[in-house]
């Protein structure tokens, strides 16, 4: 069921911010609630074939609506910062991990049914993909609330608070065998480094099993180019994911789409 959401449910700082976009862009942003959706939210971007802005959150979402919105609507002011030509999407442009990689994750488990290590496969690429590309954005956007939105800090640290235990519960690092050593310090790398991120936001102490992967050389990399230079949109968080790719070999695994010719772009679906 879809349920739409009224702009003027959200607080005045939000709004504003939502009206901005409209102003910008020259297109309207709607919000919607649909129990349908499997992940946390959605954005569209209105481009040649919609008209409008449209963000979708599910009923799990609710508590946090707020965040995620004011996230999505600083996120599309920041791209149309940026000349049309250089408005692009990180989509993937494989579906699966690299032969390499999968042939590792085959001998790992030697027992198991193709099937199995084929959707295992799938499911890592993707989350990986995921977390190279969405972490500058979300890193950037999420210190400029807490630098700018005085008024949503306790709506910020609420979600934080929850969003690290997700990330400590899901993400934590793992020193069994069920990924090749190698694929696992890059993932490893970039869950630690996006957690300690989110802790100095929220004024949290990272935990102690992240200590390790945050040591990492691997990480050490990623920070350096996280804070080589200052994060102040679109061009910047781009910039940032390629240096990141880079470090962790993973340049091949994703692709800059225009704007105007990318699918719907999902945003935080933790």
């Amino acid at each position: 069921m879809t349920q739409e959401i009224r702009l003027s449910d959200l607080p005045h700082y939000a709004l504003q911010v939502v009206e901005r976009v409209v102003s910008v862009t020259g297109k309207p942003f709607g919000i919607y609630e649909d129990s349908s959706l499997t992940s946390e939210c959605v954005l569209r971007i209105a481009d040649a074939t919609q008209h409008f802005h449209q963000f979708g959150s599910s009923p799990k979402a609710r508590t946090h609506r707020v965040h995620l919105v004011l996230k999505a609507a600083l996120w599309i002011l920041s791209v149309w910062q940026d000349s049309p030509e250089h408005r692009a999407i990180p989509e993937p442009c494989l579906s699966r991990l690299p032969r390499y990689w999968e042939l590792q994750l085959r001998d790992l488990h030697p027992q198991t049914d193709e099937s199995t290590v084929l959707g295992a496969s799938m499911l890592i690429f993707n989350g990986m993909v995921k977390q190279l590309t969405t972490s500058p954005m979300e890193i950037r956007i999420e210190r400029e609330i807490a630098d700018q939105f005085p008024e949503h800090h306790y709506r910020q640290h609420a979600y934080l608070a929850d969003r690290i235990a997700d990330t400590s519960r899901f993400l934590r690092p793992r020193s069994d065998a069920m990924l090749p050593r190698g694929l696992n310090s890059k993932r490893d790398a970039l869950n630690a480094l996006f957690m300690r991120e989110l802790c100095v936001i929220a004024g949290k102490p990272l935990p102690a099993e992240f200590q390790e992967s945050i040591n990492s050389t691997h990480c050490g990399n990623l920070d350096a180019n996280l804070n080589a230079t200052p994060l102040s949109g679109h061009a910047s968080d781009r910039s940032v994911t390629d240096a990141w790719a880079k470090c962790l070999g993973m340049q091949k695994w994703f692709v800059w789409t225009p704007l105007e010719v990318s699918e719907t772009v999902a945003v935080d679906t933790s």
